[in-house]
């Protein structure tokens, strides 16, 4: 009896889905173009082609929008870079592998081209300290992407990829520190960022934490 009801309004909520993905972008743009404090919601709802009211039914205020806005880029590429993770413990057969797709992987992410998004992350963090909305919003996407990152890992361990014996959100939760941290090494003016450097030492911890092949 629930369901043809659900289902009919299903086209209504993928409308409204979308707009709220088309006001997200806009404001975006405009905070990268133009600093979040020079964000207008009445500009953001004539670009977005939508009533300032439905702004503030979708997001509340402009702050809520704002949050809104640095909660998706305090993301950035994750969720993407867990997309290739989860095909990479789809495909792989065995922990060598796993660990010769893993150094691919790294490589891809921890690429100088990324380097501003990892800046921006960290920036996302520094300005949540004085805003609670902001940092739980932050919080929530963290625990939500080291909750789907542990789940792969999970699958790795079962598919006998991953060293069983290590929990798998503590060992998500190392991964994505590894990964933000190298601004630490991106910012260091004593020498120039070592892709190559890193990238070893990326692939010998996945060693590390692969599983071992029983003994036969």
């Amino acid at each position: 009896m629930i369901a043809p009801d659900v289902g009919a309004h299903a086209p209504k909520r993928r409308r409204g889905l979308a707009t709220r993905q088309r006001v997200l972008q806009v404001a975006t743009q405009a905070i990268d173009e133009h600093g979040e404090a020079a964000l207008r919601v009445e500009d953001v709802a004539q670009a977005a082609g939508v009533s300032v009211g439905t702004i503030y039914r979708y997001f509340g205020n402009r702050e809520g929008l704002v949050v809104a806005v640095r909660a998706a880029q305090f993301l950035g590429a994750l969720d993407e870079d867990l997309d290739q993770m989860e095909r990479l413990i789809r495909s792989v057969s065995t922990p060598a592998e796993f660990v010769e797709s893993l150094q691919r992987l790294t490589r891809a992410a921890g690429h100088p081209s990324r380097a501003p998004l990892r800046m921006q992350r960290i920036e996302i963090i520094g300005a949540s300290r004085a805003r609670p909305a902001l940092a739980r919003a932050i919080g929530e996407e963290q625990a939500r992407i080291t909750d789907r990152f542990a789940a792969i890992l999970r699958r790795g361990q079962e598919r006998g990829l991953i060293d069983p014996s290590l929990d798998p959100r503590s060992l998500a939760q190392f991964v994505l520190a590894f990964t933000l941290g190298q601004v630490l090494a991106e910012i260091d003016t004593s020498t120039p960022f070592d892709l190559d450097g890193w990238t070893t030492v990326a692939e010998r911890f996945a060693a590390a934490v692969a599983a071992r092949p029983e003994a036969g």
